[in-house]
């Protein structure tokens, strides 16, 4: 439509494919551009193996700039192809039909298309709905691998999204939602047979994501998240580098101090 590539785009990408033949689809880093054109910023995730392209789908997060993909036809036809039925996300719930087969996808980690914002965008027009298809295929993916009864409350912690907090209100049900995710975790790792590299990649999305989710919910006073917090804390020493898990042991035991102006800052 009216976004552009640079000029070595679709060199770089067919030159990934034609190294990995693992590899089913290439996507870029993209620029922002406005709608004169003008460079607003660069957007892209470091997508280098089957292990961050799954957490980063379980994280309920697009790897992948759509405009910025390069795919083998016969492996996406044979995946089942786009489905309309989860349009305007139809490229995420692509991605999540690939991973269920074990299928990678990767970046090349520079900004090779230059992709245009404006109000008339899908992503803002029909953002309500678009965002509403992308939690079914998300708990399509998760439902998968879990049983029926732990698939739902999986895929909303695994979104960290603020039904999960009314779900659960106490630590006792936090830790019952956590255990039920250790058991998701083993099913991945044994049906997938990933290999350390890959199993640490898709675990250190997932603490990252879980970290960020337990210091936005004590922002808003929710105390029950102490033991996603100590979740997170399994990625290890490498967690560190990351502000909101060394801000949220104080911000825990001050939460109740916050003024809510205060509160809608931190959290926006």
């Amino acid at each position: 439509q009216d976004d552009l590539c640079l000029p070595d785009r679709l060199r770089r990408q067919v030159e990934v494919l034609d190294r990995q033949p693992e590899v089913v689809a290439v996507g870029t880093w993209v620029y922002y551009i406005r709608p004169d054109g003008q460079r607003i910023g660069v957007v892209g995730m470091p997508i280098n193996d089957y292990g961050t392209f799954l957490g980063t789908l379980l994280t309920s997060a697009t790897p992948v700039a759509h405009p910025a993909v390069v795919f083998r036809r016969d492996a996406v036809l044979a995946a089942g192809g786009y489905d309309e039925t989860f349009a305007p996300c139809e490229d995420y719930a692509l991605w999540c039909a690939l991973a269920r087969r074990r299928l990678s996808v990767v970046t090349i980690p520079e900004p090779l298309v230059m992709l245009r914002i404006h109000e008339q965008q899908q992503s803002q027009r029909r953002a309500v709905f678009q965002q509403h298809n992308v939690h079914r295929a998300h708990e399509q993916l998760v439902g998968a691998f879990c049983t029926a009864q732990d698939g739902p409350l999986v895929s909303s912690l695994l979104r960290m999204d603020e039904a999960f907090w009314v779900r659960c209100r106490s630590r006792q049900e936090v830790r019952t939602a956590l255990e039920a995710m250790d058991r998701f975790l083993e099913t991945l790792r044994g049906t997938f047979h990933l290999s350390s590299r890959e199993a640490a990649n898709m675990t250190h999305r997932i603490h990252w994501w879980f970290a960020r989710g337990a210091f936005v919910a004590i922002l808003r006073q929710q105390r029950q998240s102490l033991p996603v917090y100590r979740f997170s804390l399994r990625g290890g020493v490498r967690m560190l580098r990351y502000p909101t898990v060394c801000l949220y042991p104080g911000c825990f035991l001050l939460a109740g101090f916050f003024a809510p102006r205060v509160q809608r800052v931190c959290v926006n």
